[in-house]
Order: C-alpha cells, then sequence, then structure tokens
C-alpha cells in the first residue's frame, strides 16, 4: 500500500463509508491523513457525514449553499435551484456527456426528465454539455418512484458507453442526499407542481411537505449505503435454514461475510474493564457479529447470558467451544436457588396477588386482595432494583381500589405496604423455620439474593450480555461490577420489559465504545423505509438509518406470499389467528414466541370453570392449571372475573374475555393448528 501513488489511493478511500476513514484510516500515517482531510477529495460524501453528526462548521456550509441557490421555504420553486447546483458540478475532462446522456436513454425515467429540464431550463436546450447531463440526472433521481429507479440509474452510468467515473457519480448523489436532508430539516416541500403535465403521465397532484423529500432521500442514502456495504451480505443465524442448495444452516458459519459495520466490531479486542455496546436494529445480524467475535479470538473465554432459556439454548448451538451460554437465572440458580429447591421451598413461577392475600393480616377497610396486588408489585419493584432493602419507592403510586377505581396510594398505606413486604420478604428467605413452606423462594427473588452477593464471575475474558435493552437495574449491577470485559448488544428501539422494571441499559450504562449495526436482513427497501420513518418520527433517530437488503416488500396491505400481522395486543393476536385460520382454505400460522407462552391451554381451562358444574363432571372436563382450579374448589367462574378486576390483572382478564367472547367455540379454537 505504501507504494501505491496517491491518486490510486484517493480512488480507493473514496469507496469506504467515512467513519472508517476518520476512525480508522486516518490513524495510519500521516500521508493517508492528509488524503482524507483534503478538502477536495470526495467534499460532497463528507459534508453529508458531517452534517449528519450537526458539526457547526458544516451546519453553516450547507446553510450557505441553500441560500445563495434560494432553496428555502420561502421559494416556491426551491427545487430548481438544487437542480441549478447538481448542474453545476464540473466532471473530469474526458467525460463526453452526449455519450453519459445515451447510456441514460435505456432508464425509463429519461424521458420525462429531458422533457422536464428543457421546459424549465431553456437556457440548456441547445447546449449538450455537462450541465444538461448533470440537470437531467437530478431531475431522474426526483422522479424516483423507489430503491429499484435508483439503482437502475447506477447501472446505466456504469456501463462501457459511461464514461463518468463512481466517485463522480457519487459525489453527486451525496450532494443530492446532503441537500434533501437539510431541506427536509428546515420543512422545505419537494413539490412537482413545477413539472409540466402531458402523455408522459407526470405527476398532477403535488406533494407539497416534507415527506416526499422524505422519501427520495432515503432511496438515495440506501442505494449508496448497499454501494459502500457491497463487500459483505452476511446471513444472519437467527435466520439460516437447511436448504438443499448449500444455503448456510444454522450451525455452519464459515461461509459469513461481513458487512463494514460487523467488521468493524470485530477488529475491536475486548479487554478488561472495557464496555462495548453494540446498538443492532431489528434482524441485522446480532447472533452472527457475537459468533465471528468469539471465532476471531479463540484464545479468549467468553460468557453469553440472556434472558429466555430458549435463546441461551440455541446459543450452544451455534457459538463455538471457548463460549459458555447461560441465562442470568440459571447463574443465580447455581450459586443461590439451588439451596431453595433441595429445602422444598422454591416457586418457579411468581408470587400472585392470591397467594400472596393468604400472607396477610385482614384489615377491614381494604380488599386482601387489592392489598396482595400492591404488596406483589412492592416485590417485584424491589427484586428489579439494584436497592439493598426495601423502601417506599418501590410501592406503586396507584392502585385500582375496591370499586374498579385508580386511587393514589396514601404515605400510611405505603408504610404498611412496605412492612408486609419486609416480612414476606424475610420468611422467604429463610431456609428452615417454615414448617407449612408457605413463603417460597421464586426466580426473582433468588437473583435479587445474587445480586446482593456482589458475584465475580472468574474465568472469563468478556461476557456478552444479549438483548441488554431489557436488563433491570438489578442486572445491570451484576453486569457492571465485573471486571471482565463486557460487550452489550441490543436494540435500544425494541425494549418489551418495561412493565418487569427493565430499564434502557444500552442508554443508561456509560460505556468506553460503541458500535452500530444498522442494515437489516429481514426486509427489503419497502418495509425498511417505514421502519426507519417510524424511528425518526416516534424517536427522533435520524444520524442512524435503518436499511434492509435487496428483497422485494410491501407495505400496503397485500396479502400474495408471506405475510406479518403487528398486534398490539394478545387480544389482538388471537382474534388474527381466529380470522386467518377460519378461511377458506385456512391459512398457515406461526405466532412469534410461540403458542406455549400465548397461554391457550390457560384460556381452555377458564372455559372449564365457565361451565356448570355436572357439565364438566359429565364431559369429564378436567381443569389442569393449578391457579385456576382454585376457583373451582371455591367462588367459581364469577370469582375469578371478579379477582381480576379487583388486582388489575390484564392478562387474566384478556383471556377471560375471549373465553366470554367466543364461548362454546374455544375447544376447538385452542386446538386449531
Amino acid at each position: 500500500m505504501e507504494d501505491l501513488p496517491a491518486e490510486v489511493l484517493r480512488n480507493i478511500f473514496a469507496f469506504l463509508p467515512v467513519p472508517d476513514l476518520y476512525q480508522n484510516l486516518s490513524l495510519v500515517c500521516h500521508s493517508w491523513r492528509e488524503i482524507i482531510r483534503d478538502p477536495l477529495f470526495i467534499p460532497w460524501k463528507k459534508l453529508y457525514q458531517r452534517y449528519l453528526m450537526k458539526e457547526d462548521t458544516a451546519l453553516r456550509r450547507v446553510e450557505q449553499i441553500l441560500q445563495e441557490f434560494s432553496i428555502t421555504k420561502e421559494q416556491e420553486g426551491c427545487v430548481l435551484g438544487l437542480i441549478r447546483l447538481v448542474s453545476s458540478t464540473a466532471t473530469g475532462p474526458k467525460v463526453d456527456p452526449s455519450a453519459v446522456l445515451r447510456s441514460l436513454g435505456s432508464h425509463p425515467l429519461f424521458p420525462k426528465a429531458q422533457v422536464c429540464v428543457l421546459h424549465k431550463f431553456p437556457d440548456l436546450k441547445s447546449k449538450a454539455g455537462a450541465e444538461k447531463m448533470w440537470a437531467i440526472l437530478a431531475v431522474m433521481v426526483l422522479f424516483s418512484d423507489g430503491v429499484g429507479d435508483i439503482r437502475r440509474l447506477l447501472e446505466c452510468l456504469r456501463s462501457p458507453r459511461s464514461e463518468l467515473s463512481v466517485v463522480e457519480v457519487t459525489e453527486v448523489l451525496y450532494c443530492m442526499a446532503t441537500l434533501l436532508f437539510a431541506m427536509r430539516d428546515r420543512g422545505i416541500p419537494i413539490t412537482n407542481r413545477i413539472f409540466p403535465t402531458d402523455s408522459f403521465g407526470f405527476h398532477q397532484d403535488c406533494s407539497e411537505d416534507e415527506d416526499e423529500g422524505h422519501r427520495i432521500h432515503y432511496n438515495l442514502f440506501y442505494c449508496l449505503y448497499l454501494m459502500e456495504n457491497a463487500s459483505g451480505t452476511v446471513q444472519p443465524l437467527e435466520e439460516g435454514r437447511v436448504a438443499s442448495s448449500g444455503c448456510q444452516t444454522v450451525s455452519d458459519v464459515s461461509g459469513v461475510r461481513l458487512t463494514h459495520e460487523q467488521q468493524r466490531i470485530l477488529n475491536h479486542k475486548i479487554e478488561p474493564g472495557q464496555t462495548v455496546k453494540i446498538m443492532a436494529f431489528a434482524g441485522t445480524g446480532k447472533t452472527s457479529t457475537l459468533v465471528k467475535y468469539a471465532e476471531k479470538f479463540p484464545e479468549l473465554k467468553f460468557l453469553y447470558v440472556a434472558f429466555n432459556k430458549a435463546v441461551a439454548e440455541k446459543g450452544k448451538n451455534v457459538f463455538p467451544r471457548n463460549v459458555t451460554c447461560k441465562t442470568f437465572h440459571s447463574l443465580a440458580f447455581g450459586s443461590i436457588g439451588r439451596h431453595y429447591k433441595d429445602k422444598g421451598k422454591l416457586n418457579f413461577s411468581k408470587m400472585s396477588a392470591f397467594s400472596i392475600s393468604f400472607l396477610l393480616r385482614n384489615r377491614k377497610e381494604q380488599s386482601l386482595f387489592v392489598r396482595g396486588k400492591t404488596v406483589s408489585q412492592t416485590l417485584e419493584n424491589f427484586f428489579s432494583s439494584s436497592d439493598e432493602e426495601i423502601c417506599e419507592e418501590h410501592t406503586p403510586v396507584w392502585f385500582k381500589n375496591t370499586h374498579g377505581r385508580m386511587q393514589l396510594m396514601s404515605q400510611q398505606e405505603k408504610q404498611i405496604n412496605v412492612e408486609e413486604a419486609k416480612e414476606i420478604w424475610r420468611n422467604m428467605k429463610k431456609l428452615d423455620g417454615d414448617a407449612e413452606k408457605r413463603y417460597k423462594m421464586t426466580c426473582d427473588g433468588y437473583l435479587k439474593l445474587w445480586q446482593l452477593s456482589k458475584p465475580q464471575l472468574s474465568g472469563y475474558d468478556a461476557i456478552f450480555v444479549d438483548e441488554a435493552q431489557d436488563c433491570t437495574p438489578a442486572i445491570v449491577d451484576i453486569v457492571q461490577s465485573q471486571k471482565c470485559g463486557k460487550i452489550l448488544v441490543g436494540d435500544p428501539h425494541q425494549q418489551i420489559y418495561t412493565f418487569r422494571g427493565a430499564v434502557n441499559t444500552l442508554y443508561a450504562l456509560p460505556h468506553t465504545h460503541v458500535y452500530y449495526l444498522t442494515q437489516s436482513f429481514r426486509f427489503g427497501p419497502e418495509i425498511a423505509f417505514v421502519g426507519a420513518a417510524i424511528l425518526d418520527v416516534c424517536k427522533g433517530i435520524r444520524n442512524k438509518t435503518l436499511v434492509g437488503g435487496n428483497q422485494k416488500g410491501d407495505v400496503r396491505g397485500g396479502r400474495a406470499g408471506r405475510m406479518a400481522v403487528l398486534s398490539r395486543s394478545n387480544w389482538n393476536v388471537f382474534e388474527d389467528a381466529v380470522e386467518f385460520t377460519g378461511r377458506d382454505p385456512p391459512a398457515k400460522i406461526h405466532v412469534i414466541g410461540g403458542l406455549a407462552r400465548f397461554g391457550l391451554s390457560r384460556i381452555y381451562d377458564i372455559w372449564k370453570l365457565s361451565q356448570p358444574a355436572d357439565v364438566r363432571q359429565n364431559s369429564n372436563l378436567v381443569i389442569n392449571d393449578s391457579f385456576i382450579k382454585k376457583w373451582e374448589e371455591t367462588e367459581g367462574f364469577i370469582g375469578l372475573k371478579e379477582y381480576a378486576e379487583h388486582v388489575d390483572d390484564r392478562e387474566l382478564q384478556l383471556k377471560i374475555s375471549i373465553v366470554e367472547k367466543h364461548r362454546e367455540r374455544i375447544p376447538e379454537l385452542v386446538r386449531r393448528d
């Protein structure tokens, strides 16, 4: 590399993402740093990245350009200024604009763009130079309907007839991307009103809002991103399948090719005390990245920790031998929980409000079930916290009273809750002395005891924490106290366990290094654009953009092929499943997470409870769920419903509602595939 002329190095470096240039290549040597810092070296590509990072000099430079070419909100034809800016781009002396235009002539958008330029820029009519060529190219980009149009445009420009270099093309596209992004920041609309309407079918309606500019910018960014990352198209492990054509299986990652983002992570060798965060969007190959990381450093020993047992078991099949796969609860069980199991004092489920209510002293002013609910919430909040003692901060602020109304918890009630929770916790911790075994230790309870013991996970060089966005403060405390290196992986936008006390560790925990995975392998540009738009509008995420692959998708309600249905609640999941499986022919469905976790068996048992006692006996309807069975022996279905309302158990209320709606259809529905 040292023997290559500077001009050759410039052309090589121009293909790399800007973060690589600044963070890696500029540190290699003085001459490389001078190339990268040269103002004439890929100026628009560097300006785009600096503008995304909101550097002051970049913001001022872009504002100056917008004013110079009259690209302002007050200027109705501001998009013409954008085209004028692009048309002023210089080209190399060997470029023949007429040859480039002939190459563009095979693109479906070329005729429309040519007419538009001649109509709006009459001064270019008699010219065959670079100005007209760039203007037509700019209008073709503005007319593009999707990523496919931009990619076809790039294919035309890469044909043997076109003499433009790839760097010249990408610089023009980065110029448009920068200005479109800046226009959107300022609410400057991209409108089609300036374009003529004729037999070519030009848009008659004006898309006069920044959404049009957002879409065009996204199309440009998407294509530029895929160009820069063309060297790697890694197939993530979680989507691997066995195929006769020799496709990668879940346990075969030898042929995995890495994206630039993944390679950046592998270039970092973890050191003791370091905390590395990997901010990964959905489907971006997190597991594949960790597997390749462990393979690259076989001399290191890693501990892969997940929340879900199924995920940990899957890890055992895909990680190399230098990785141990566990759940946080299994680690805590090995240290603390097993002692309670040996004494018969272990309850593998949570302590319900129902069971806690039988441990409380009777008070006339409040239902035992209501108090059982608030005390159970107090215990759960304490278990998920990093605190050493139960205090008033762990009590719920609001609770639903016996009349079903939300009520602010008084100071006196908080103190009583703390006292009752402390008494239960004190008895839960006892290994001996509870002859009736009423106070059993729960999984979250022994995890809390493990956290309080300040454990040190010795024998590992680094810990992989998967789905780190769902860590509770208790788990964060365990992770932070480790002396080895920590690699936290997750998607801060997919936090789903806040109701369990989870905090967004990927934001809250300090780090020494941070990396990003933004290219998803689950979908193509259509779905990726919607995802990126939601992250932008709802969470203000603009400096990191979600992109996908080359596969085609549909977000307009199409029913062909495989379909994904997103539901806000389990009620909607059940109703959608009923609708799809009830079609003729019935659709095959798959519920993410599996039907076992959805609780169909409990729904069936609630339906059995709703049947008269003689029907249950004559039809041999045996209730298997231990909790539902308790109501069979006491207050029946009505009592269960009242209990669910009193303790505000929404999951139980949902299942009861499903039973009440579908009634006699429940047995048949729960048996459907």
